[in-house]
This record gives C-alpha cells, structure tokens and sequence, in this order.
C-alpha cells in the first residue's frame, strides 16, 4: 500500500511517524521535464469561435478590482536554486518562456509582486511534466467556464441492445499546453493556467472538421448523448466510441486526425488505440493491501481510488459510513492504529470491488414507480412505461448527487414543446401516465420527512426485487424530495441516519444486480402524493404530441366524469364506445375534501367533460305534499333554511353549479341534469349559469327512448343545461302517442331515476361522432 500511494514515511508499531506527505507535486528536475521542440505553435485566435477569440484577445478584462479580489495564495514553487538557471535556459530554447522586465509585471496594491510557481508530476518513468502554479494571478480574475470534462462514469449511461458492441478509439495530443501561444500583451501575466481553458482550443479544431456535434459530445454530469457515437475531450485526450451498428466512428477518427495535421497538432502516436471492444478510459489502476496502521494522507489516497472506483456503482458509496469523520479528526503527519470499525469499512470496500463494475447490456425495467411520505404515511405508484420512454428518463435521471430542479410556473405552457430540463420533463411524464396505486400505509413511527421519504422508496424497491419485477434491471423512480434525490444519486449522504437507510438498501441492489434511476419531479405532479395521504389517486392529464413521441398513447384523450347518484350508465355507454371515463363520482362527495381532486384536475384543464347530476328529491313539488309541510314553498326555491335535508340538498346543488362554472373557465364542457319541475332551476346560481352565452337549456323526456315497447315508464320530463354541442343531436321529446303511469314517489322513485339504456348510448355516439368531426 505504501508503494502504491507513493509515500515516503515509514512505522514501527507504537512509534509511527511520516516524514513526508502523500502529495503528486515533485521537484523539477531539468532533465526530466518534457518539452516540445517548439513551443507556441497554435494560436488560439486561428482556432476559437469568434466570440471566444475576442475573450482570449483581450483577457485583461477578467481582471477584477483589487478589493475584489479573492485571497490570494502562495505559490508552489519547487526549482532547486541551484537547478533554476538550467530550467531558465530550457523554457527560453524551446520557446516556452520570455525574459520581462519585473517593473512590467503585476503587483498588488501593497507592491507585493503575484508571482507564480513551478513544480512538476510524473508523466512517465522517463519524464516530468511541467506545471505553472498561477494561483496568485488567477485569483485576481473571473472564471471562463469554458471546460466542461467527461467521466468514464458517463458510459454507466449507455445501454446496448442485443445487436449492438461498443468499440472506443483514442488519441493524446503531445506536450498539448504548451504548444498554445498566448496573446503578446497577456505574456506579462505568466498566463498558462486553468483562467485560460486549452481545452476550449482543442475543442475548437476538432468542432471546424466536423466533430463535438451536441447529439455526441460527453460530458459529465450531463445528460448522456442521443447519439449512437459518444465523443469525449478531456484536455489533451480524445475518445470516440461506437454502438456499433455502422461505421460512424471510422469516418470521425479520420477528421480528428485530418483536424490535428491542420492545426500543427502533434499526437503521441505511441498512445493512439484505434476500434477496440475492450479499453480502459480516464481509469486507476489500484490496490488496497489492508493494515493496522495508517495515516491521514495515505487514508485519503486510498478513499480517492475506492471514490473513482465505486462511480460506476454509486449505490457503493454508502460504505464510507465512519471513515470521512474519521479522517476529518486524524493527527497530521503521524501514522496511527486504526480502530476496528474503520477496519471493518475497509474490508467491507475491498469485498465489495468486484460489484463496482457497469453492464452496458443492463435492461430497463418495464415498471416505473413514484414514492412519497409524510412523517406519519407513506405511499407509493407504479405504471408501465414504454421503451423509448424509460430510455429517455434513464438518459435524464440524476448522476451528479444534486437534482436540477427548474419549476415550470403555468402548467400549460410546458405541454406546447418537449421540455428540456430533466425535472420539467419527468413532472410532465408524472402526470399523464396512469397511475396504479400499489401501496398506502401508516408508519410505526413519527420521524423526520426526510428519513420517511428515504423509507418509503426502500419499501417499494424492495418490494419490486422480491417480487423480480427489477431484478438485473434498471429501476426509474420518481420522488418529489431533494434530499433523496440527492443521497441515491451521489450514492451517499453526509446524514447518518439517511446514509444507514441507504446501507440497508444496497444489498438488495447487489445482490440482484439491479439499479435505481432517480429524477426530481414538483411536489404537485407527484402522483405518490395522494396515496400517502389517504386520498383517491387523480385521473391522468390528456397526453402532449411530444410525449407520444416515446410510445405513450393518450389514454386520458377528452376525459369525462359523471357526477351523481345513479348506477353509472352514462359512463358505461361511453365506455362501450371507446371513450375514455373516470370511474363514477358519487355526488354527495362534492361536500367534502375527497374530490378536491376533481376541482384542481378541471382547472388544470385534466377532465374534459362532466356530467351534473345532483340528487333531486327535495326539489320536487310532490315534496310539498309530505306531512310535515312543503319543503320549498312557492316562490321560496331554497327552501326551509331549518331543514337538515333542504340544506344538504342545496349545498350539493350549488356545488354542481360551482363544477359547472370550472370546467366552463377551462374550456370544457358540463351536462346538468334535473328534472324539469325541480324549482333549482329557479335559483338565483342557476339562472346566472344559463344567462351564460355558451349555455343553452334543452329538454328531453325518458320515456321518448323506449324504442317502441308496449308499455311506456313514467315520462320523467327533463332539463339539461349545457354548454356541450353534441347534446342537442340526442335529445328527443314525448311523441304524446301513449299514456303516462301516475308520477312516481317514495321508494319508487329511484327505480325510475335509472336512465334510459338508449339515452346513454345515443348520448355517447352523439360525443363520439363529435370528436371525430373535429379530427
């Protein structure tokens, strides 16, 4: 171990001690440091867009006012005094270095001169790179933003079909940084840092032939490319890979080298590898020799080999229980006996190595699932998801171990266009799909949200891989909280308590070779909301043109609800056409909290079309006659106020009414029914509904729908008031060629309250060849 992590120190048991540090900077040593034959060969501003090209052209802008200026450090600086005029003459023979007067050069406001350092790193057995430590000047200046790296974590995104292999090719420019010349009045600056990205210009020749288009281009903690060829540059090194299925790759390798001939680029040929199946990219080659002694630099080499490592199962990270808070309290410079549950992490990390693998050919689970949790319950949904569709969450899904959250403000407007923030698009998903609740239950215990949330998703994976739903297979969730978005994509959490959930899931991932895929959706289009609160799961939102473009069929396409009493024949002879119907709502419902759902899916414009049909009984004048007294004198539509029954009746009157005037504001259309006597057509709220422009009253008699029989039901006259265009095509009156039996009351009354079976089937192909006049 110590061999592997390079440290000087040495121990004896009881005595430990460490006269060096594990740190990567080296002395120079002139005859080691590797230098082009000449520096300075390609100007950044033959290359840069032109945009950028004005930014590097005049660099001294990003200076900042000295009292803005960050605190300034001291620089690394490790040239031998007597080494340094050898390594002088060097960097001025190979063009890298120039002599300026020290008057020229800039000073804080004190006079202090920011001078930078130089030290070097290992490059090979053979040589050293050079490195120029410039923060001193760089904490004067802004940041260019312009690197955005890879990872070889990001192939954990890539999934192969059955038909397909992947093969990678690769280049590494030679000595690349210093052959960039720099702006003649930036050279007082010693600019060759980090302010000024080189990586910007390698990315510029390779983009003028043809290459980093934005399908392809790889960059870490983004969302994977669309394309089939994955392109990747991490400074001087360039990657291409191919799904293959074509030869797309061969053509981009030729225009790469093609781009670094141009641009007077030299490869290190010897490092080329060109449409391999099997290659390593960007990784550490390490070993982990456990020991009962360690320092604290050592430590933290050997959790910086197991961090890159474990990326490619981040779940793996949850090991690391102890041991950061461990360090964290570590002497300095001194080797110490390690407990035996830091021991014990260690063993458990080694054991685990052979899982921190990724499998390209790693199905995604045909289910999707949504969790949610309040400190007290929790919930959980599920849905089948199709192909392209779980390809595009899985591309989106949460890698980095902090959610991107974007909120979208008017619901309506992220459903014109695919969105293009993760979290926009699955909030969009969440809520047109259709939903199946499979678990609402109460915890044992009142805890923190945050651990409830944590709990709740457990529970459902869980219950998933052991049902084999997911077993070696890609899981999306969906969850509405930050922190456990966070805490499963980083893999990890600094929470003790969260991070042991975690270590509580992971063998269950292991051990069925399955994989969570977390995107953060609202609060509000979480559908595991409502079974974690004991509430009716909502109806899905009718499907947006660009989701059907991932094989979602627009299930809720013109959703209709019927609100009453009865057996539920208007959604039954709807159904039977094919038209899409929420399960009946029971009207005595309307006065209470249980369909608040119904009011919030109208106004977001979920449902489409209702029918009204509240209970009509106390409306009736044959209720006059009752012995008690009349229920609604004439010329007293609401009725006795002292009535328990009047007042239940108006307020499931009024809000019909309420319902009505809803889903009219969102564009839909509403069926009121009532019979025709009922003095509720002649309350103030129902006259102000039918001076409404778009609503007309129309008036129908059931026993007109008897097709014919011999004997005729009560004529039941009707009164629909409506906004709907198809409805007056149904509507049918008494022809007067038969009698009436005597008007029904009591018990009687709700077996004539059941509409007739030709009503509800003309009604609903009246609604269906509507829709398909619109087409």
């Amino acid at each position: 171990m110590l061999q592997q992590v390079r440290c000087t120190g040495a121990y004896r048991a009881g005595t430990a001690q460490a006269p060096g540090t594990a740190s990567s900077a080296l002395s120079v040593v002139p005859s080691r440091v590797a230098l082009p034959a000449k520096a300075g060969m390609v100007d950044p501003l033959d290359w840069l867009e032109p945009e950028r090209a004005v930014v590097v052209q005049e660099l001294e802008r990003l200076r900042r006012a000295e009292e803005d200026w960050d605190e300034v450090p001291l620089a690394c600086h490790k040239v031998a005094l007597q080494d340094e005029d050898e390594m002088v003459l060097r960097l001025v023979e190979h063009g890298m270095a120039l002599p300026v007067q020290e008057a020229e050069l800039p000073h804080d406001g004190r006079g202090r001169l920011l001078s930078g350092g130089l030290f070097g790193v290992e490059k090979n057995d053979l040589e050293d790179r050079l490195i120029y430590d410039r923060r001193p000047e760089n904490a004067t200046m802004d940041k260019l933003g312009w690197a955005h790296l890879p990872s070889g974590a990001c192939f954990t995104r890539m999934l192969l079909d059955p038909c397909e292999y992947l093969r990678g090719s690769g280049d590494d420019l030679r000595n690349f940084y210093y052959t960039l010349k720099l702006p003649d009045n930036w050279i007082r600056y010693n600019s060759f840092g980090r302010r000024l990205s080189a990586k910007a210009v390698h990315e510029a020749v390779l983009r003028r032939h043809g290459l980093l288009k934005p399908a392809s281009v790889l960059r870490y903690g983004e969302p994977a490319p669309t394309d089939a060829t994955w392109e990747g540059v991490y400074i001087d090194d360039l990657l291409i890979t191919q799904r293959c299925r074509s030869d797309a790759d061969v053509q981009r390798v030729k225009a790469a080298e093609a781009a670094y001939e141009e641009a007077n680029l030299p490869r290190a040929v010897h490092k080329e590898f060109r449409f391999k199946t099997e290659f390593k990219v960007w990784m550490l080659i390490f070993k982990i020799v456990s020991g009962g002694f360690c320092s604290k630099d050592v430590l933290r080499k050997v959790l910086g080999y197991l961090s890159y490592v474990f990326q490619y199962r981040r779940e793996l990270y949850c090991l690391h229980h102890h041991i950061y808070k461990y360090i964290a309290d570590m002497p300095d410079g001194r080797w110490v006996k390690l407990p035996d549950y830091v021991k014990d992490e260690l063993r458990s990390c080694s054991l685990h190595l052979p899982f921190a693998v990724w499998h390209m050919r790693t199905p995604l689970a045909s289910t999707m699932v949504a969790t949610d949790a309040t400190p007290s319950s929790g919930g959980a949904v599920a849905v089948e998801v199709p192909k392209p569709l779980a390809q595009e969450l899985w591309r989106q899904s949460e890698i980095k171990g902090e959610a991107v959250r974007l909120d979208r403000g008017v619901a309506e407007e992220v459903l014109c266009a695919e969105p293009k923030e993760p979290s926009v698009f699955a909030s969009s998903v969440a809520e047109c799909m259709p939903w199946t609740v499979t678990s609402s239950y109460s915890f044992k215990e009142t805890s923190h949200v945050n651990l409830q949330e944590m709990r709740a998703l457990r529970r459902e994976v869980t219950r998933l891989i052991a049902r084999g739903a997911c077993r070696g297979a890609v899981l999306i969730a969906l969850n509405d909280s930050r922190v456990v978005v966070g805490a499963i994509a980083k893999g990890r959490s600094s929470s003790f308590k969260l991070n042991g959930l975690l270590r509580g899931l992971l063998p269950h991932l292991v051990l069925s070779r399955a994989s969570l895929a977390v995107l953060w959706i609202e609060t509000a289009a979480n559908p595991a909301d409502f079974p974690s609160r004991f509430k009716v799961l909502p109806p899905p939102r009718r499907v947006p043109g660009w989701l059907g473009h991932y094989g979602v069929k627009d299930r809720s396409c013109f959703l209709g609800f019927e609100v009453g009493t009865g057996r539920g024949g208007i959604t039954v002879a709807h159904q039977a056409v094919g038209l899409e119907m929420g399960s009946p709502v029971n009207a005595y419902n309307i006065l209470d909290a249980r369909t608040q759902w119904l009011d919030d899916e109208v106004e977001r414009g979920g449902v489409h079309w209702v029918w009204l049909a509240p209970p009509c009984s106390s409306f009736s004048g044959l209720r006059n006659l009752d012995r008690g007294g009349p229920l609604r004198p004439r010329g007293c539509p609401e009725g006795d106020p002292s009535n328990p029954e009047v007042v239940v009746k108006n307020a499931l009157w009024f809000g019909a009414v309420q319902l009505a005037w809803k889903v009219l504001y969102a564009g839909g259309f509403f069926i009121l029914e009532h019979p025709r006597g009922s003095s509720a057509w002649q309350l103030p709220c129902t006259q102000e509904l039918l001076s409404h422009d778009a609503v007309q009253s129309i008036k129908v008699d059931f026993c007109a729908y008897e097709n014919g029989a011999s004997r005729h039901d009560t004529q039941k006259p009707t009164r629909l008031l409506t906004n709907a265009p198809w409805v007056q095509a149904v509507a049918r009156v008494c022809p007067g060629n038969h009698r009436h039996p005597p008007a029904l009351r009591g018990a009687s009354v709700k077996k004539g309250g059941k509409y007739p079976l030709a009503f509800c089937c003309g009604l609903a192909n009246a609604l269906a060849r509507w829709k398909a006049a619109q087409c």
